[in-house]
């Protein structure tokens, strides 16, 4: 878990086990204005959201010895709906989809994204996240 650069919103957790993953994350979300603590398994979420405001968290289904659907569902029954999680994962929709709306994922985007969509999504949930 690195330092969020600072942006104009609260902050974005990003976690993903992929580093190149994390830094093309980090790198769009800062452009658009976006805080962002790139984190790689769920260990450095945790410890992110205890030590940031968090807007929304990113986070991938397939992380190294984590199920990321498991996480989301930690984060539904510690933060309610108050906290948005998006999924952004390789995993391709169909039951997987399904399974990370059943945990209580607010949306889902598949990789590789149109960052563009990422950008706005993130923007249209943290924005409602503000407000």
């Amino acid at each position: 878990m690195t330092q969020p650069a600072t942006g104009q919103y609260p902050c974005v957790i990003a976690v993903d086990d992929d580093v190149t993953m994390r830094e093309l994350i980090s790198r769009y979300l800062t452009q658009a204005g976006f805080s962002v603590v790139p984190c790689s398994c769920g260990a450095e979420m945790w410890a992110a959201l205890a030590a940031y405001p968090p807007g929304l968290v990113l986070l991938d289904i397939e992380l190294a010895g984590e199920d990321g659907l498991a996480l989301a569902e930690e984060l539904r029954a510690k933060y309610g709906f108050g906290l948005p999680v998006v999924m952004l994962t390789g995993v391709e929709e169909g039951a997987a989809k399904a399974m990370a709306y059943d945990v209580g994922a607010d949306d889902y985007l598949t990789k590789p994204c149109d960052w563009r969509r990422l950008v706005a999504i993130v923007s249209r949930f943290v924005s409602a996240a503000v407000s």
